[in-house]
């Protein structure tokens, strides 16, 4: 998921909700930053760190990464999982807008292209 305004944001309304959600976070949160959150440290495309997370298992998998290249890779990697989780990728620079939708990802996401 990510630590963008984008990906904190969405996992409060998803949370607000009752949904389960697991953020993975390159690196570990400040002491005592937000403790009741099911987090796993590592990079979010390496196919040990999303299977941590329950990734292919999960019904969704969101990239929200401020780097879109990133978000690329994590969407590849969750479909190298072959599991069922719908694939939803950020895009922070509407240059990369193409690029990110060659990896097929189920749902994309642009609001900075959007807003502006």
């Amino acid at each position: 998921m990510g630590n963008s305004s984008l990906a904190i944001n969405t996992w409060r309304e998803l949370a607000r909700r009752g949904r389960a959600v697991t953020r993975i976070l390159r690196e570990p949160l400040a002491h005592g930053e937000l403790t009741e959150v099911d987090i796993v440290i590592g990079d979010p495309s390496d196919l040990d760190v999303l299977k941590r997370a329950g990734a292919d298992k999960a019904s969704a998998v969101l990239a929200m990464q401020l780097d879109d290249s990133e978000n690329a890779f994590v969407v590849l990697a969750v479909k190298e999982l072959h599991g069922s989780a719908q694939t939803v990728a950020a895009v922070n620079d509407a240059r990369h807008l193409s690029r990110v939708k060659l990896v097929q990802p189920d749902v994309v996401i642009a609001p900075q292209v959007l807003g502006g």
